[in-house]
């Protein structure tokens, strides 16, 4: 018990050091959390309808009452961006737990059951064959535009990424000592996959996690700017943006923010992962 808490007060330390060192990281993670109290508060924070029309004030520019200017249909724009970030956000999150859950079966069966490591790699890398966006937009193509639907599509499209990481973690780990011992000893295999190979993978799962939670938010962006994403109805910063482009020559602030909160959300979130690796596993970054 000792030895656990001293382990989680070194990686604790270790965080913090990497932290107080990497000034980037820090102004990242106040960024996320930012972002993420507006789209958790959204309600709260502005004053404004992120769906009220008001037609005598459409393509205003930023102002004091309009902090972002307003849209085509004379919606106030900073409400409608924090709230595309609350959907935005809630499916990266869904995806993350979408893929890491069926990914980290996937693999941990592949990378343990050598009878059945030659399929799942191969339906690995059939699926990671694809392009992501393209793998995406096909299986929307057979799904209702929702939120739901479009978890399902970005949390097949990442699966496969997960997968990879905990097969190629199990076979390293199947192979000490500790694992074999529990084979004598003749504890039963669903034992020795939770307690002996999942709880030492979990750490490249974790940041491959934090990944897979920007490229899904950019994907899902991607999604509802084709508009093959969630109901148009719904806003997300994908949809904001492809609703502007139609005026971007006259009220280029419609797509100027949601794409900044896209481009610093995505960012904030890879150099906090890379962060969070370096913490994990100390080895890549003298790697790197």
């Amino acid at each position: 018990m000792s030895d656990r808490l001293s382990d989680d007060g070194g990686i604790l330390k270790k965080a913090f050091s990497i932290i107080w060192q990497r000034k980037t990281v820090a102004v990242c993670l106040l960024i996320i959390l930012v972002i993420a109290f507006l789209a958790v508060f959204a309600d709260v924070v502005s004053p404004h309808s992120a769906t009220a029309i008001r037609a005598s004030r459409r393509l205003r520019p930023p102002s004091s009452v309009n902090w972002f200017g307003t849209d085509e249909y004379g919606r106030d724009l900073f409400t409608r961006v924090i709230v595309g970030g609350r959907t935005s956000l809630l499916i990266g999150f869904l995806t993350v737990v979408f893929s890491c859950f069926f990914g980290t079966i996937l693999g941990i069966v592949g990378g343990y059951f050598r009878k059945v490591d030659m399929i799942v790699n191969r339906i690995i890398d059939a699926m990671m064959a694809f392009p992501d966006i393209l793998l995406a937009i096909t299986l929307m193509s057979v799904l209702s535009p929702s939120v739901s639907s479009v978890v399902i599509a970005l949390g097949i499209v990442y699966t496969p990424r997960v997968a990879r990481v905990a097969r190629a973690s199990t076979l390293v780990v199947r192979e000490l000592a500790y694992v074999d011992a529990a084979r004598v000893l003749g504890v039963s295999t669903p034992r020795i996959l939770v307690q002996h190979i999942l709880r030492n993978i979990t750490s490249p799962l974790i940041v491959q996690g934090t990944f897979i939670f920007a490229y899904a938010i950019l994907a899902e962006a991607g999604l509802s700017y084709l508009g093959a994403g969630v109901n148009p109805e719904i806003p997300t910063w994908g949809g904001i943006i492809n609703a502007g482009q139609t005026y971007i020559g006259k009220a280029p602030w419609i797509m100027w923010f949601p794409g900044l909160f896209i481009v610093l959300t995505v960012f904030s979130l890879q150099l906090s992962g890379d962060a969070l690796r370096d913490v994990l596993d100390p080895r890549l970054r003298k790697e790197c």
